[in-house]
Formats: C-alpha cells, structure tokens, sequence
C-alpha cells in the first residue's frame, strides 16, 4: 500500500483519505474528519484548506483549560503531519513520547502515553509494569478518563500475555471511572469467555447496553456476540457477527479487535481459509492507521506461514518475512519476532542473514534453548556448504540439548528438537 505521511492514506478503492481533528470533548479526547480525493496532492491541499479554516494548528479554541501539554503536542504534529516526511514525523513523535514524562511528570496522560507505546511496540509486560509504577506516584493532573485509559492499556496487555482473569479486572476498573465507553465493556466480556464465564459475560452485555444507549448495534456488542458463539462452537455465525463488528466499529481500537477476531475465526474453521483470513488481516492493515500495525502484523505472518506450508508456495514465507521485518522496524524486538524472522530466512536459505541475526539473539537471550536449536540448523548448512567440520555445529547443538532438557522437565515439547537429534546422530559426524 503507498502511503504519503501518517495521516493520509491511499484506500483500496483508489482513492486517497485524509484523517484530521475537527474538535474534542472536554476530557480532550478527539473527533476526527474525514476528507476525501482522488489524488493525494488534491487531499493534502483540502486538507491544509479545512485546517487554515479552523483557524489552528493547535486547536486552542476547543481546548479545555486543564489540556495537557502532550494532547497540545501530538494535535499539532496531527495538523502539521502533512509538511513533513514520515521519518520527520516519526522522530517528533517519538521526542514527544519518550520526553514529555521527563518534563510533564505530574500529569497522568504522560504515563498513560507511555504505556500505550509499550503495548503498540509488543512489550506487554513492561506496559504492564509502567501502569503498575504510575498508580504508586502522586500525581497533580488528571481526570476520570485518564484514569480510565491506564487501567484499559493494562487490561489490554494482560489480555495479550493470556492473563484473562487480571485484565477482566482492569476492564473493571476502567468501566467505573468511564462507564460510557462501550470497548471497556467489550474487554470484560472477552475476557470472561475466555475463562469460561459465559454467564458474567452476559451479565456485562446487559450491563452495557443498560449503561450505553443503542449499544446492541454497537460494533462492541457484536464482538463479544461473536465471540460467545465462537466459544460454543457456531463458527460461521460467529464470523458472521465479527463482519458486523467491522462494518459497526466505533473507533479505531474497536475495528482492530474486530478484524484480528475475524481472522482467528477464519484460523479455527480450517486451512479452506487461510486466504479470506490474511486478505482480512491485510485489509485491516489498510484501514486502520500506521500505529495500528503491530496489532494485525503478528497474527498476518502467522497466516502466510500457515499458507506456505499448505500450499508449497515460497512467496508466502518471503511475505511472513517481510511482515515481521516491519514489525521489528517498528519496535517490536521481542524474541519471538527475532527469532521467526531468523527461521524464515533459514527456509529461504539466507543462512548468512539468518546467522547475523540468530548470534544478536544468543547475546540477548543465551539461556533460551531455541536460540541455539536454530544457530545449530543454520550452522550445520554453512558448514556443509563450506565442506567444514561439524564442530561448531555440534557445540550448538549440545547446548540447546542441555537447555532444552531443564524446560522439559516443565512440560515443554518441542519437535524440532527432535530432528535436531536425529541430524546430530545422521548428518553431523
């Protein structure tokens, strides 16, 4: 997809989107507009037009008098986006984001702004342990809503790390200091069916659409819809509800869940589709704005692996690969990204790359047996490409034999451990 600057896009119908604040409400949260044009030179000039109108980069007249200075921040690099490259953008985001707690460390939005860049990047438990650090400050500045969005980017991350019964309490939590905003809702609710609490789902279901005026028709509504009959079994109605949750989302958030929860459907009914879930993935990936990404990238190289295996196809593992390269080079560093991007690149035979990667790793991670189960792989190829011995391979392969015995005696059981053994007794001599 071509993309011209982080706020306008190039659609799928062809024709180019721009996204800008039209106001906020008093807690500062913002309504955006939406223009449209069949050139990006076209859209940007409406764009700088509708903002000239406004008579603001910075959105004075609508702000409240307890704004802080990161919403003052980020509406105007929202309004003046277009003027710059998108590394210009970046870099000034990313001095805001990482600089503003050192200046404003007594305003809640502060930390919440951090948090949310450790979630977006994949570090779930360090946004975790900020939003944990930041309820034992004193802290002079904040409002309800602030409070709310700590306690929902925690409810968020523990969703993520599979903490179920943790985030159906920060969903909790959320609700009571924001009691209109329908997601908070719909977190509790997923996290409930997911413990197997069908009926404290339902009982959140009433309780919303008791709170929220016409939330049955609510993207949120049929999301936990969707996900109640997902759990009981009614694959295809459930996938149906999630494709109402797409056209019914209420934000941006809203949608994402909504297009990652209709691609796991697509995942449980079966390899017959694979392709109606990555084309599902990719086109929440148009859709939703660059710092969205991260959130349907990981599950979208799943798939195209997934599809490499079904159908013999390389181009899908060059696919996966390109998926999780962006998502490194969007901050997500976690080992699991690494270390997939270094598997593929084995596949691909780039065993040079894969080996730059895999040594970065051990340095990082030298306790971890996978690691060495992969230097091992890919060095018993460099090896036999170079007719050399097989001792450094060897060496390899002893170490993660070693590591991997301790997590086996933790439950763990990995099969290419297996065929690591096999090609240490058979290739490796």
């Amino acid at each position: 997809m071509s993309r011209k600057g982080l706020n306008i896009y190039k659609r799928k119908d062809g024709r180019w989107e721009a996204r800008y604040i039209k106001s906020r409400n008093a807690l500062g949260k913002p309504k955006y507009g939406y223009l449209y044009a069949s050139s990006y030179r076209e859209v940007r000039c409406d764009l700088q037009h509708t903002l000239q109108l406004q008579g603001k980069p910075s959105g004075s007249e609508e702000r409240t008098r307890n704004s802080t200075f990161e919403l003052v921040s980020m509406e105007w690099l929202d309004a003046f986006s277009i003027n710059f490259k998108e590394s210009t953008y970046i870099r000034y985001r990313t001095l805001i984001e990482c600089y503003l707690i050192a200046i404003y460390d007594d305003q809640l939005e502060a930390y919440v702004e951090q948090a949310v860049l450790l979630y977006r990047q994949g570090k779930y438990q360090e946004c975790i342990d900020a939003v944990e650090t930041t309820q034992s400050r004193e802290l002079k500045y904040y409002s309800r809503q602030s409070v709310a969005n700590l306690y929902n980017v925690a409810a968020e991350a523990y969703y993520e790390l599979e903490s179920y019964e943790s985030a159906a309490t920060m969903y909790q939590k959320a609700i009571g200091y924001s009691p209109d905003i329908l997601s908070y809702y719909q977190g509790e609710a997923t996290a409930l069916i997911q413990l197997g609490d069908y009926s404290g789902a339902d009982e959140v279901l009433a309780e919303m659409a008791k709170a929220v005026p016409d939330a049955e028709q609510s993207g949120a509504y049929q999301v936990v819809q969707s996900e109640l009959l997902r759990k009981q079994g009614d694959l295809p109605d459930a996938l149906d509800a999630a494709r109402k949750a797409i056209g019914s989302a209420d934000g941006n958030d809203q949608l994402a869940r909504a297009y990652r929860l209709a691609a796991s459907i697509c995942e449980d009914i079966g390899d017959s589709m694979l392709s109606e879930e990555i084309n599902l993935l990719n086109q929440g990936i148009e859709q939703l704005p660059d710092g969205y990404y991260n959130a349907l990238a990981g599950q979208l190289a799943s798939a195209y692996i997934r599809q490499a295996e079904a159908t013999g196809n390389p181009g899908y593992q060059k696919d996966a690969l390109r998926t999780y390269q962006q998502l490194e080079k969007n901050g997500n560093t976690t080992l699991e990204v690494r270390l997939n991007i270094a598997m593929l690149q084995y596949q691909l035979h780039d065993f040079s790359k894969a080996m730059e990667m895999l040594q970065a790793l051990k340095n990082d991670y030298p306790k971890d047996y996978r690691v060495y189960k992969w230097l091992a792989f890919v060095q018993g190829e460099l090896d036999l490409q170079n007719g050399a011995s097989y001792t450094k391979t060897l060496g390899y392969y002893e170490t993660a034999a070693e590591l991997y015995r301790a997590e086996q005696a933790s439950g763990v059981y990995d099969p290419q451990m297996d065929e690591l053994d096999r090609m240490a007794r058979n290739n490796w001599q």
